[in-house]
């Protein structure tokens, strides 16, 4: 927010007061100190070789940052000194999204670390807490090749609507154990959070709620598996899902891990 304040004051000439440029130097500065640190952090991971290209990208896009906030803090010190526009610094837009893209970064924080994002105070330890959990069951869930269960589950119910639901499926057995498995245990570890923190507690018991649901879902569907139904197509695909009708912003989640996991 600080930078574009910059940007928007060099474009219009505007003259700032002292008062005006210590506050916006002392924001951009407090900003870019952050990033410098995430971003060293960042530079010391080491990827496996396929990924080294795209891995020099992202860092060079994050060092170009650190450069962009160090010029916005040169032009509030110094009148003199020259605004460089965002656009030339760092690699491009469209090659920084490829490359996240092929990291697997589209859709997590990694994407948005770039961004200012102001979390009110009062929401900070919620926040830190709810997205430290969904970081660490995203991570899990691709270990864990939870997408490809997700997959074997869906494919299932593309047969059962198709009145072709074949059994014994022991991969899809297996699938079905193993995600009634990880969404309870994101459940457990989600509800762990002290429900007093949350800034909605009626957004938070729904988003809760979702993920024990999705569990019932897959433990539903095991029942059909192993019972006796004569038509176990329309037993199957009787099983529904909850649909996520929870706003992520109302928790101040949206702009963390939380949003990378599917329901």
């Amino acid at each position: 927010m600080a930078s574009a304040e910059v940007v928007a004051a060099s474009l219009k000439r505007t003259e700032l007061s002292d008062d005006v440029r210590r506050a916006l130097h002392d924001d951009i500065a407090a900003s870019r100190d952050e990033f410098g640190r995430s971003f060293r952090a960042l530079a010391k991971l080491v990827p496996p070789a396929e990924w080294q290209e795209d891995r020099d990208i992202f860092i060079a896009f994050l060092e170009a940052e650190v450069a962009l906030q160090t010029n916005r803090l040169q032009w509030l010190e110094n009148r003199t000194s020259t605004l460089i526009p965002a656009s030339e610094f760092g690699p491009t837009t469209e090659l920084v999204n490829d490359a996240m893209q092929r990291l697997g970064f589209a859709g997590r924080d990694c994407q948005l670390i770039a961004q200012d994002v102001d979390i009110p105070e009062d929401r900070r330890n919620f926040v830190r807490k709810a997205a430290a959990v969904c970081t660490e069951i995203v991570v899990r869930r691709f270990e864990q090749d939870h997408e490809g269960n997700r997959d074997i589950v869906l494919a299932a119910l593309v047969d059962a609507h198709r009145g072709a639901l074949d059994l014994p499926r022991p991969e899809l057995d297996a699938a079905l154990k193993a995600a009634e498995a990880e969404w309870q245990m994101s459940f457990q570890q989600l509800s762990d959070i002290p429900a007093q923190l949350a800034p909605d507690g009626e957004s938070w018991t729904r988003f809760l709620r979702l993920f024990q649901q999705m569990a019932e879902v897959q433990r539903s569907r095991l029942l059909v598996l192993h019972s006796a139904d004569e038509d176990p197509s329309a037993a199957y695909k009787a099983v529904r899902s909850p649909i996520m009708d929870v706003e992520l912003s109302a928790l101040g989640l949206e702009n963390t891990d939380c949003r990378s996991i599917h329901f």
